[in-house]
């Protein structure tokens, strides 16, 4: 029997997102691949599911256990991939094992799940004829004046996520390098606290920003 690998969207914050396809995906697992162990347990308790095999699969050891998932597939077993929140392979590991799965032949399937990126940009107001997501952006350096030339050149929307220890610094730089675009600076989506920023960059004030939480940044660039 061949085994089958299943892409498992996890909640971002609220658990009344989590759908009966959720459930049904987890419960058919022989194994679930996820972030963190204590995480994924805690959710399945809640949606009172008994928690099969886990393992953590993460960035720092996302080759090794890629590699290893390969064999359990051969082996026929079940396994979902799953993140502690949002979509995996959307700025979470799990791109290596899809890649060697599918071009190993395996069949891979997908349970469709909230994305804070698409959750931002969709509430944002922005417009949505054109976007990037850009994932995290660079620390510094080369890469990140390389990011910030990019928003600069084109008339579109851009979406990333940020840290909450960088993200004044990041909008500082960006309001002085776009001062005339428009942003909305989303924290803790769907979550107790959640709030959002709205506004244009040169009437920001860098202060108002809480450095506490996750954050989901979508710039709109005009000329």
């Amino acid at each position: 029997m061949s085994g089958t690998l299943t892409i498992v969207g996890a909640p971002i914050g609220n658990l009344a997102s989590v759908d009966s396809l959720f459930a049904k995906a987890l419960k058919k697992a022989d194994l679930i691949l996820c972030e963190d162990t204590r995480v994924t347990g805690k959710l399945l308790n809640l949606k009172g599911i008994t928690p099969v095999k886990m393992m953590s699969y993460r960035e720092e050891n996302e080759e090794r256990m890629a590699k290893k998932a390969l064999e359990f597939l051969a082996q026929g077993l079940h396994i979902v991939l799953l993140s502690d929140a949002g979509m995996p392979l959307v700025s979470d590991p799990g791109y290596r094992l899809v890649h060697m799965a599918t071009e190993s032949g395996y069949e891979t399937s997908v349970v469709h799940g909230p994305s804070a990126f698409m959750e931002a940009l969709l509430r944002s107001g922005f417009g949505t004829d054109r976007f990037v997501f850009l994932g995290f952006l660079p620390k510094k350096g080369k890469k990140l004046t390389e990011a910030v030339e990019l928003m600069s050149g084109y008339d579109m929307t851009f979406v990333f996520y940020e840290s909450p220890y960088r993200i004044r610094k990041t909008m500082k730089l960006l309001q002085d390098r776009l001062p005339e675009s428009r942003y909305a600076i989303c924290r803790e989506l769907t979550k107790m606290h959640e709030e959002f920023l709205r506004g244009q960059l040169s009437q920001l004030n860098i202060l108002d920003i809480k450095e506490k939480g996750e954050f989901t940044v979508v710039l709109r660039r005009e000329r």
